[in-house]
């Protein structure tokens, strides 16, 4: 049996752990595309971005952080089950409800600038 619990304490570190490293490539992904578009209209125009490419790109990349912190989420998850103390559920808490918190904000904003987007950029 101990060896059973031993490859299952293994296996789910290792998930957290890829969960983890899934959400660092989806930032950096964010951040690379955000920096591309933002660069192409700096290139393209010769001055700084405005109106709708900067609201497009901030829109793309609260749409990754989102999608990065809730495979944060899962993993924090996944540590907890791995540790199982009273520690780890307290900091499991409190990170849960900073990324659910940063989540709502964000979801938040993003839907003010989709909105904006959509009406054309009128309250830029």
């Amino acid at each position: 049996m101990t060896g059973f619990h031993e490859f299952w304490t293994l296996g789910l570190e290792y998930a957290a752990r890829a969960i983890e490293f899934v959400a660092a490539l989806i930032l950096i992904f964010g951040a690379v595309r955000f920096t591309i578009l933002i660069g192409g209209e700096i290139i393209a125009r010769g001055k700084n971005p405005e109106g709708g490419i900067f609201r497009h790109a901030r829109v793309s990349l609260g749409g990754y952080i989102l999608a990065a912190l809730e495979f944060l989420i899962v993993a924090d998850i996944l540590f907890t089950i791995l540790r199982r103390t009273l520690d780890e559920l307290y900091i499991l808490a409190l990170l849960t409800a900073i990324r659910t918190a940063l989540s709502w904000f964000l979801t938040r904003e993003l839907r003010d600038l989709r909105r904006d987007e959509s009406e054309g950029g009128k309250h830029a």
